[in-house]
C-alpha cells in the first residue's frame, strides 16, 4: 500500500492530479493513508480535490477529513470540517474527541463535542 500511496503522492506533487481520477471511496483511502503516514501536506491536497469535485458533502469523506486532520495535529481544521458537516453523527463526534486526546488535549472543546454527541444505538 505504501508504494501505491507514494505513486499517488508523486503524481500529485508533479502535476496536481491531472492524471489521477478519484472517487469518494478512493479519496477516503488516500485520507486514511495520509493520517497513518502523517502526510499532512498531501492530505491538504486531497482535501482540496475533495472540495473541488464535491465529495465534501459525503459523510464518510468528511469523517475521513476530520480523522486525517486530527491525527496530523491540525485540530483547528478538523473542527472546521466537523462544524460544517450537515449531519454530525456519533462517528464524526468521536473522531473530533479522539483528535483532541491524540494530541494530548482533553479540553473544554473536546468536552463540548462529547456532551453534544448524538446518542445512537
Amino acid at each position: 500500500m505504501e508504494l501505491e500511496i507514494s505513486e499517488l503522492y508523486q503524481k500529485f506533487t508533479e502535476n496536481s492530479f491531472k492524471d489521477v481520477s478519484m472517487s469518494e471511496l478512493s479519496s477516503q483511502i488516500a485520507l486514511k493513508a495520509c493520517s497513518s503516514l502523517q502526510l499532512i501536506g498531501f492530505g491538504k491536497g486531497v482535501h482540496g480535490y475533495v472540495l473541488k469535485f464535491g465529495f465534501g458533502c459525503c459523510g464518510f469523506v468528511a469523517c475521513s477529513l476530520v480523522d486525517m486532520n486530527g491525527k496530523c495535529g491540525v485540530l483547528e481544521d478538523a473542527r472546521k470540517v466537523f462544524d460544517i458537516m450537515s449531519e454530525r453523527n456519533t462517528l464524526a463526534s468521536n473522531l473530533v474527541v479522539v483528535g483532541y486526546v491524540h494530541n494530548g488535549l482533553m479540553n473544554e472543546e473536546a468536552m463540548e463535542v462529547y456532551k453534544a454527541m448524538p446518542l445512537q444505538f
